[in-house]
């Protein structure tokens, strides 16, 4: 058998002579590494867009054309299908126009490149054209004649997608031009003149300057809102005013923080805090610095949470984003008139509680401490918001629950050598001893404020429909799970943790769900609570979770890939201002508290008394004289909102409950309705009382020796002689 023979090794020079290319294959790589031309947008894929965004205009035009009523979460239908887009408002026409004129431009500037059609671009169009559902279904009620009611979810979808497709379009813009940048490293030419990038300094700059702007122009808005209803007597007593009375009494020494000297000062909410506005009022002595510092705390939130941003390692555009976000989800501006109950001291608790995590981040400990001892001084609820969050904080410390993503160093959380990532002993720089001895602690307090500070009687009765006691309640799942799961399980309570939950985009709350775990159980108590209110997005119930969620939301969005984190802030913003436009308090959206505001005057449509009307400005004068009196008023409520500062001050309807009480003070001689020098009635007024009740009052007085002083357009001013 003989061995194959070896082949000969190539010379090096053999080797060289067979890869010389050719004059054919030398014109091929010189068209190959030629720079690429800019492949236009797809027709296709243009005309998907225009059309996408035409049927999101008419959607979110006949969405804008209802009222979507934020107690109860209905919706009141103006007119058919075919011509709601038609009877949408100017400012909402020109805030639809305005969202869908930015998506369209940066998915036509930015979207494609000469790659094609990137996948985020795909999703960001898909979305966007899923969010307008709402009108094809009213295009398939025409087409069939089969009669759809049109409900309230459909906002909650249109700006559900809305948001989630800005998401991706950001991400495709990041897309696009990373592959620009590579093609022109390439020697090709990219598909648009590059942005020019702002340097670190201007873009935190610019960074800045969006967020105070913002937030100033919204603070105005707000404060502005608040002059104007209260001008018009669209304000009642509760709460705005009998907390402002409180701290008017305090300043008069007429008692510490007393509201009636039948009830201990903290009967309702436990707010020592409010102490601190003492000197303001003693500076003033008008209502006009509440409206004031409410606009501050509510709006002061967006340059927090724009730090917070900073602090969890988003850009500094990014950051403004999720600052103008803040600004822009619509609990925020429903708490500033709040069903037209006015200012609560709980909204002075959410820059507090904001502030207190951005000092936890940057390891100032005793500062976050003292933020969040304030914050709990203004409501018992934040003291609850705070034991929860300590709970989820001391979850991360144990190796179940620790995030082991990476952050930044400077963010606060205590990083391993090794690896960079948390260390699963360690949250936000305090070790797993620490956060059980902050939860128990904070755990104690709410537990010795609730027993002994007033407040157990009050807010355990509003759980009537579950158990007569704490107990009872606690166990009404196992006692009396009919009622328990009946109220947990509606829609409502579904519409209103959407309506919290979207704003703050739910990409990033999904990655942020250990954060999130300190929510569920007030979320729980506030749905299967007898109170309607409590999971009303006007009112202060949910406010103690807002700081919480965007919390969460910021260090979930974080740790997304890097194009959709960039995204996330700009999604949160185009979510919650496309939800505004149906349940917001911006100058765009609709009228979301018609309900009550009808309520104010019952039996009298369209009739309301404003400040520049002859009833109005009459009833003004009437005000000012007493005013001046300084003396002990009963009122209906909304006319009591005008006499804070006055000696006593009380409204019929809670005179009527408190009568039996207020009869056995000493100085009440078992009739406490002479004890008023002046008696305001509002015969027609009915938000806080009924007309029957008023009439009641007006001749129970005039039985008891009041005269009349004033008599005019069902206004009444008693005296007595």
């Amino acid at each position: 058998m003989t061995r194959p023979t070896p082949r000969k090794p190539r010379s090096p020079t053999s080797s060289r002579r067979r890869s010389t290319p050719t004059a054919s294959t030398k014109s091929t790589s010189a068209l190959a590494s030629a720079p690429k031309e800019a492949a236009p947008l797809d027709a296709w894929v243009l005309l998907w867009g225009v059309i996408a965004s035409l049927n999101w205009c008419l959607a979110a035009s006949a969405l804008a054309s209802r009222n979507h009523l934020v107690m109860g979460y209905r919706t009141l239908v103006a007119g058919p299908p075919q011509l709601e887009p038609l009877m949408v408002s100017q400012p909402a026409f020109l805030a639809i126009l305005a969202l869908a004129s930015a998506w369209f431009f940066a998915f036509w500037r930015h979207g494609c490149s000469s790659f094609g059609c990137p996948p985020r671009l795909k999703i960001a169009l898909l979305s966007w054209s899923l969010a307008a559902l709402p009108f094809g279904l009213s295009l398939l009620q025409l087409a069939t004649g089969f009669e759809l009611e049109r409900l309230f979810w459909e906002t909650l979808w249109l700006s559900g997608w809305t948001g989630f497709s800005f998401v991706y379009l950001v991400a495709a813009m990041r897309d696009a031009s990373m592959h620009d940048a590579r093609e022109a490293e390439q020697g090709g030419s990219p598909r648009q003149p590059a942005l020019r990038q702002p340097s670190k300094v201007t873009g935190r700059r610019l960074s800045l300057a969006l967020v105070v702007v913002g937030t100033v122009l919204t603070g105005s808005l707000w404060f502005a809102q608040s002059h104007t209803y209260y001008n018009n007597f669209q304000l009642g007593f509760n709460d705005f005013a009998h907390f402002t009375q409180r701290i008017a009494n305090t300043a008069a020494g007429r008692g510490v923080l007393m509201e009636t000297p039948v009830l201990p000062p903290f009967w309702d909410h436990f707010n020592p805090g409010l102490l601190l506005l003492v000197p303001l009022w003693e500076l003033t002595h008008d209502v006009h610095f509440i409206f004031a510092v409410q606009a501050v705390a509510l709006t002061s939130g967006g340059l927090i949470v724009r730090k917070l941003a900073l602090q969890s390692g988003h850009g500094d555009l990014n950051s403004a984003a999720w600052g103008l976000a803040w600004l822009a989800q619509p609990v925020l501006g429903q708490m500033n008139i709040a069903y037209t109950y006015g200012w609560h001291p709980i909204s002075l608790a959410l820059p507090l509680l904001l502030g207190s995590l951005s000092a936890l981040l940057a390891g100032r400990l005793g500062l976050a401490a003292g933020a969040a001892v304030l914050a709990m001084s203004m409501e018992e609820g934040v003291i609850v918001a705070v034991t929860l969050f300590s709970a989820a904080a001391a979850l991360q410390c144990t190796s179940l629950f620790a995030s082991t993503h990476r952050l930044q160093p400077n963010s606060g959380e205590v990083i391993s050598n090794s690896d960079n990532t948390i260390r699963p002993t360690q949250t936000l720089g305090l070790s797993l001893n620490s956060w059980i001895g902050i939860t128990v602690v904070s755990g104690l307090t709410f537990f010795a404020v609730y027993q002994w500070s007033g407040i157990a009687e009050f807010q355990t009765g509003r759980f009537v429909a579950l158990g007569n006691s704490a107990t009872e309640v606690i166990l009404s799942p196992i006692l009396k799970p009919a009622v328990f799961w009946g109220q947990l399980l509606q829609w409502k309570n579904l519409a209103f943790i959407l309506c919290l939950l979207l704003p703050c985009n739910a990409l990033g709350l999904a990655l942020g769900w250990r954060w999130c775990l300190a929510c569920i159980l007030p979320l729980g108590v506030l749905c299967v609570w007898d109170h309607l209110p409590a999971t009303c997005l006007a009112f202060q119930y949910s406010s103690t979770l807002l700081p919480i969620l965007w919390f969460a939301t910021l260090q979930g969005a974080s740790r997304l890939p890097a194009a959709l984190s960039r995204g996330a802030g700009v999604g949160a913003l185009a979510c919650g201002l496309t939800l505004s436009l149906f349940v917001g308090q911006l100058p765009y959206s609709s009228a979301s508290i018609l309900d009550v505001e009808s309520q104010s005057y019952a039996g009298t449509p369209n009739f309301t008394r404003q400040a520049d009307s002859d009833d109005g400005r009459w009833l003004l004068e009437q005000v000012a004289a007493i005013r001046n009196s300084g003396a002990e008023t009963l009122a209906t409520g909304r006319i009591a909102a005008h006499l804070v500062g006055n000696a006593d001050i009380e409204t019929v309807g809670q005179f009527l409950q408190r009568r039996p009480q207020l009869s056995l003070l000493p100085d009440r001689r078992n009739q406490p309705l002479q004890h008023y020098r002046w008696i305001l009635l509002d015969r027609v007024e009915s938000f806080q009382q009924s007309p029957e009740e008023t009439a009641r009052i007006e001749a129970e007085a005039r039985a008891l020796g009041f005269q009349s002083v004033a008599d005019k357009y069902d206004i009444v001013l008693l005296e007595l002689q």
